[in-house]
């Protein structure tokens, strides 16, 4: 074997020891967003091994049967994009107040949304 093929089948070993990555997380820092009172739903992560998402039966993402926190949405002032972010604590939130979220997360430009589940940290605007 030369030395670049060789170099080549290591580079892809370690990829595969590493498992198989979506899209990077973005930091969003300072989003000022408004709560507007839709319901907080509980957080089941998605299972996976060697970072790569599991499948049901179905063909659906597997979730674990144990809850991580709480998902909120929240609207984000300028835009109106829909913002969730995933929080490991129940929160009593008053509806239609400012508040300030940052986190690791994505963006979706064509669903006009954000999904943060990562260091998401909230307060009052």
């Amino acid at each position: 074997m030369t030395e670049n093929r060789q170099n080549q089948l290591a580079k892809l070993q370690a990829l595969e020891k590493r498992g198989i990555q979506g899209g990077s997380k973005t930091s969003f820092r300072d989003l000022v967003v408004c709560n507007v009172g839709v319901p907080i739903k509980e957080h089941f992560p998605k299972l996976k091994v060697n970072g790569v998402v599991q499948k049901d039966a179905d063909g659906n993402d597997a979730r674990s049967q144990q809850s991580d926190g709480f998902t909120y949405t929240f609207s984000q002032f300028g835009t109106a994009n829909k913002v969730m972010a995933v929080l490991p604590t129940k929160y009593n939130l008053d509806l239609l107040t400012a508040y300030k979220l940052s986190g690791l997360g994505y963006q979706m430009r064509q669903a006009n949304m954000l999904y943060l589940d990562e260091n998401v940290k909230l307060t009052v605007y």
